[in-house]
């Protein structure tokens, strides 16, 4: 008689093929293909840092709000960042381009989900990249989110939509999106443009350089920022003696007076710190 075991690989290798077939033709939607473009199926879903209820809420989509799904895992989607949610950014690493536009001065720069070291990573940009400024708050940048920046959602609360992303259709902006809550953030100033008669207190991150061009105006320094000169720099010699052709932060005034001594707009300096 022959012995039960031999039989068992028989008996379990249907079910195991059947198994293996479910497990591997299971698809994201109807494409079985990365991206695509997927929608809340109810209201108020939650949209997370991380692919758990324990990371930190980004925002909330509305039923029938689209997204782009980008890839799967643990039951959660990996979703691109919608438009209108704010994340962070040191603004040591950023320099200013003009009221609205910023530009990554370092690689591998950490986007967050929140001010602080602590918040969840959610993207990273590199050495020239530009990021919208929304508002700034102790040391850190509210910025629009970039593209490399994403979220994730649970799988259960959105569904298949189109393999077609390029008819994505975001939700609309509201008009306060990015404003700050009393007492949180306060909004960038901006940065005058020439020819106007306003000084403004702001904080800039570049690297220091003697100004060769200095001449009778006695202004020793410039700031470069994304390789060019973008500030005249003012202030005591010994103190910016020490800090030529490092990285810095520089706070103080910014003066784009008719007439003045700067040959573009200058910064007197009230505070120096070294990035490191």
């Amino acid at each position: 008689m022959p012995h039960p075991c031999r039989f068992f690989p028989q008996v379990i290798s249907g079910p195991i093929v059947v198994f293996l077939f479910v497990l591997f033709s299971a698809v994201p939607g109807q494409t079985g293909t990365f991206p695509f473009l997927a929608e809340a199926t109810a209201d108020r879903v939650n949209v997370r840092a991380g692919q758990n209820q324990n990371f930190e809420r980004l925002c909330q989509l509305e039923k029938g709000e689209e997204v782009i799904a980008l890839e799967q895992s643990f039951g959660w989607y990996k979703i691109q960042l919608p438009i209108r949610v704010p994340v962070y950014v040191s603004d040591k690493y950023v320099g200013r381009l003009d009221n609205i536009y910023g530009e990554i001065l370092v690689d591998r720069v950490n986007v967050r989900a929140a001010t602080g070291t602590q918040a969840t990573i959610v993207g990273q940009l590199k050495k020239g990249d530009r990021v919208r400024v929304l508002a700034r708050r102790e040391g850190w940048y509210t910025i629009e989110p970039p593209p490399q920046v994403f979220g994730w959602v649970a799988q259960e609360f959105v569904k298949f939509k189109s393999a077609d992303t390029a008819a994505y259709r975001p939700r609309p902006v509201p008009a306060t999106a990015g404003s700050p809550q009393p007492g949180e953030e306060t909004p960038v100033s901006p940065v005058p443009s020439s020819g106007s008669s306003t000084a403004k207190i702001v904080s800039v991150t570049g690297y220091l350089r003697a100004n060769s061009s200095a001449g009778d105006s006695g202004i020793s320094y410039k700031l470069v920022v994304s390789d060019r000169p973008a500030y005249d720099v003012q202030g005591l010699k010994p103190m910016l003696d020490d800090f030529v052709r490092y990285m810095v932060t520089i706070e103080g005034t910014l003066i784009t007076e008719p007439g003045s001594p700067f040959s573009r707009p200058g910064i007197n300096v009230s505070k120096i710190q070294l990035v490191l």
